[in-house]
């Protein structure tokens, strides 16, 4: 099974950082999707989780709405890609 797990915030990769292992351990593919958010990446880095950067974020309402699209694009891809077949929340 593939599972595809997106940072969001510094706070999920502690969140996920067990999960992830656990599943690994169990032989799942896990991707690892963030945002360019300079601290969720620097504890990704240390705890040598790999990951797929998707872009820097924005604080324009304009700048966000177009990026966001790009980033569900790339989500999109990545699912397609590697035959990710749930959505979790």
């Amino acid at each position: 099974m593939n599972i595809l797990i997106d940072i969001g915030h510094p706070a999920h990769v502690h969140l996920f950082k067990n999960l992830y292992w656990e599943l690994l351990s169990r032989n799942y593919k896990v991707i690892i999707t963030v945002k360019n958010i300079p601290s969720a990446i620097k504890l990704l880095k240390l705890y040598k989780i790999e990951y797929v950067e998707l872009g820097n974020k924005t604080d324009s309402i304009f700048g966000k709405l177009i990026s966001q699209f790009s980033y569900d694009y790339q989500l999109y891809k990545i699912a397609k890609r590697n035959k990710i077949i749930g959505i979790g929340a």
